[in-house]
């Protein structure tokens, strides 16, 4: 029945269309393609990402719908097609709430987030390209703060740091309070049911609840300084060890005024699974970035990963020219080691890649 629905829900959006008052078709055309340094095969994959947008305004608010489809091929024969975004957002002067497929991401991190719950950005990825989470999201503004609490499909597709499926049962359900205030606070929750399958737990299935809280704020006090803390609790009878986990993150960044400004930029990153004070697996990474533009088109960065437990890195140098409908990107990626957990959006591999996009 899910599939169904969902399948369907692009026509479900399409009937508003003819009463919008502003309607808006673009597109994007992608282009990419990795040669490996070492072993492995070359690969050129396009994609194309056709875009509807209809909007109507009035005294009593204003409402607006994207949809926006998915359409992938590789030189080894692999076409997928999906929605990438399908949304229906409606709202007034200080509210809005939106439905179906959409983005929902949040906290100051960059690099290596603590808060990336469920979005699969790529800090390297200049299109910023992202999966989606069917759901409904309501967000309320005040004066120096904004409330928003959201519904979520209870997937068993892995998303952000997660390695525990979904339980494929009741919504998944959070919020969070953002307070503008001598630096931006962020209070945020997130409740969900989880399946253990018999391979990953100690040879028992199990089912159980997950509640995740996080804090995290910024500030700009010459460098910009951040943090994002999470703190995850799970109910699990069979699998006690995986009862607590902890996310943390801290990053500064600061603009070196020389030529057109150099930013340099860093984050640490620590996570532990189990008791506090015995964890039964610890990770500790770091990210670092020195970026330039050149002149109003041309930008240069270097970004590097690092695991120096055990000599994990990742460096990428790149380049890339960003003119009035073309994007142009290279990068250069090296890579040494293996890592022990999975960095949400992070690709493996080293080599070339070239990115070109035509924006329509």
């Amino acid at each position: 029945m899910r599939e169904y629905l969902i399948n369907r829900l692009g026509i479900i959006f399409l009937i508003p269309v003819a009463g919008m008052g502003q309607t808006v078709f673009s597109g994007q055309m992608i282009v990419n393609g990795t040669w490996p340094l070492k072993g492995g095969s070359s690969s050129v994959s396009g994609v194309y990402l056709p875009d509807l947008r209809c909007g109507k305004t009035g005294d009593w608010g204003f409402t607006d719908m994207d949809l926006s489809y998915r359409l992938s091929s590789t030189n080894r024969g692999t076409r997928n097609r999906r929605w990438y975004r399908a949304q229906f957002r409606i709202g007034g002067s200080s509210w809005d709430g939106r439905v179906g497929l959409q983005q929902l991401n949040f906290g100051p991190g960059r690099y290596l987030r603590s808060l990336q719950w469920f979005d699969t950005l790529d800090p390297r990825d200049p299109l910023q390209l992202s999966n989606g989470v069917w759901g409904l999201r309501i967000k309320k503004y005040f004066q120096n703060s904004a409330l928003q609490f959201w519904a979520l499909d209870n997937t068993p597709v892995h998303r952000g740091f997660e390695w525990i499926s979904g339980a494929d049962q009741a919504p998944e359900w959070g919020g969070r309070y953002l307070l503008s205030s001598h630096g931006d606070w962020g209070l945020t929750f997130h409740s969900r049911n989880i399946h253990i399958p018999s391979e990953l737990g100690n040879g028992t299935s199990e089912d159980g609840s997950e509640w995740r809280v996080a804090l995290d704020g910024v500030w700009d006090v010459g460098p910009g300084i951040w943090f994002e803390g999470v703190s995850v609790s799970r109910n699990l009878q069979q699998n006690p060890d995986w009862n607590q986990e902890r996310f943390i993150t801290i990053g500064a960044d600061y603009t070196i005024p020389l030529a057109n400004g150099i930013t340099v930029s860093g984050e640490y990153f620590s996570t532990s699974l189990g008791d506090l004070t015995n964890p039964i697996h610890t990770t500790n990474l770091a990210a670092a970035e020195i970026r330039s533009s050149i002149n109003i088109s041309d930008q240069i960065s270097w970004i590097l990963f690092s695991n120096w437990q055990n000599g994990w890195q990742v460096s990428t140098i790149s380049w890339q020219r960003i003119l009035d409908s073309w994007i142009i990107y290279c990068g250069w990626i090296i890579q040494s080691g293996s890592q022990s957990i999975n960095i949400p959006g992070l690709g493996s591999g080293g080599g070339f890649t070239l990115l070109l996009v035509f924006n329509h």
